[in-house]
């Protein structure tokens, strides 16, 4: 879904079949699935791709799990080295000298050097994506409380959300990123991956010309979309986006032959489905263009047959300008979420069977953001690199 709406975006070969546009690919992993791989998969691909790279070039030497060296902690060993590394030494033109790292006690998972001290050239910091936020107020009826908050289902890990749909009942979903629109999709139809899902609605000769036609307009959407986060920080892109897109969907939904193949996507729940998109903003988040156009293409759908929604056994609604003030709950499968609509200007609750939280990762503890400059200070003109676009092959 990276690459959508470009039209490799559906083959999930790597390096791409046209490598010789890119560049010399010698010596990286190679992927030939066409279709996305599980998680599982892809893992373990890149495991026996990382041994085989250990057993031919003899020099490369892993080890996990490592909190300490010798007693030292790992930070504070890097910040010794940072702080070597920019400080020339005392009348020299030299940098200083960089402090000796005592590997002898590491856990090697792959190739155990010879050597059990060394001062290291360079230093790559890996941080992850640090922990995602899922987790709102716990609310009396009243107003919040002070007590255990509601946690939800972190995106990353194994849900029965799917099969929750599956029964039917009211299911909401906080948030305007990539996790709430993808959770959006899985909930009202059988896809687990958008790309699936808008390969079958446009898997018909007449609607794949619908949307061919519509592609151009999708790429430049997407090209300036990700230029224009490059070089601002402000929310006005993503709503420029919506904009944008929402227009396109709302041309794809008024043809007939795609609505009637959209809504055969629905699931075909035991009993009513109704699932609500509550978003804090006037607009979705940061999120792939491909996500944004789905629930778009969905929500204009549901537009569109609004004078059959009372006859309808699946219902999607999408709130803007939503701000969460707690749960509700009086069992695990019965809550109130209660909000204000901001544009509104009032308070409402919602009864829900099952709640999603999607906030994404929480930006204060995010690693990256602290690892990035190493110390406290703030320095956010640095931490904006985030925004810069990754090629589409590396």
């Amino acid at each position: 879904m990276y690459e959508w709406p470009w039209s490799f975006s559906g083959d999930q070969t790597y390096p791409p079949s046209d490598a010789d546009v890119w560049q010399d690919f010698t010596g990286c992993p190679v992927f030939t699935s066409r279709v996305p791989l599980p998680a599982s998969e892809f893992a373990q691909e890149m495991v026996d791709w990382l041994r085989q790279q250990v057993l031919s070039l003899g020099n490369l030497h892993v080890a996990t799990g490592v909190k300490s060296l010798a007693g030292l902690c790992l930070k504070d060993y890097v910040l010794d080295f940072a702080r070597a590394a920019s400080s020339p030494s005392a009348g020299q033109n030299s940098i200083g000298r960089k402090p000796t790292l005592d590997i002898s006690e590491m856990n090697w998972w792959a190739g155990k050097p010879a050597e059990v001290s060394l001062s290291p050239n360079y230093i790559v910091l890996a941080a992850g994506m640090g922990t995602e936020n899922v987790s709102l107020p716990s609310h009396d009826g009243s107003g919040p409380t002070k007590g255990d908050p509601f946690m939800g289902v972190p995106f990353w890990k194994d849900d029965e959300l799917q099969a929750l749909a599956d029964e039917g009942g009211r299911i909401v979903i906080i948030g305007g990123g990539d996790g709430a629109l993808q959770d959006a999709l899985r909930s009202l139809t059988r896809f687990n991956l958008p790309l699936e899902f808008v390969d079958e609605v446009f898997k018909d000769a007449v609607d794949r010309e619908l949307l061919a036609a519509q592609r151009e307009r999708l790429q430049a959407i997407e090209a300036q979309g990700r230029l224009m986060a490059s070089w601002t920080l402000d929310a006005r892109v993503w709503s420029a986006l919506d904009e944008k897109c929402r227009a396109v969907a709302l041309s794809l939904a008024s043809e007939q032959s795609v609505r009637s193949a959209v809504l055969a996507c629905f699931r075909q729940p035991q009993s009513s489905l109704e699932v609500t998109l509550l978003a804090k903003h006037g607009h979705f988040d940061k999120a792939y263009l491909l996500n944004r156009f789905v629930v778009h293409l969905l929500n204009c759908v549901f537009d569109h047959v609004a004078t059959d929604r009372d006859r309808m056994f699946v219902r999607f609604m999408v709130k803007f300008e939503v701000a969460v003030t707690g749960v509700e709950s009086f069992s695990s499968s019965n809550h109130i979420v209660h909000y204000q609509d901001v544009g509104a200007g009032r308070h409402e609750k919602l009864s829900a069977n099952h709640v999603v939280v999607r906030f994404g990762v929480d930006k204060e503890n995010a690693p990256g953001f602290q690892m990035i400059q190493l110390g406290s200070e703030d320095s956010g003109q640095r931490t904006t690199f985030s925004h810069i676009p990754l090629p589409f092959a590396v």
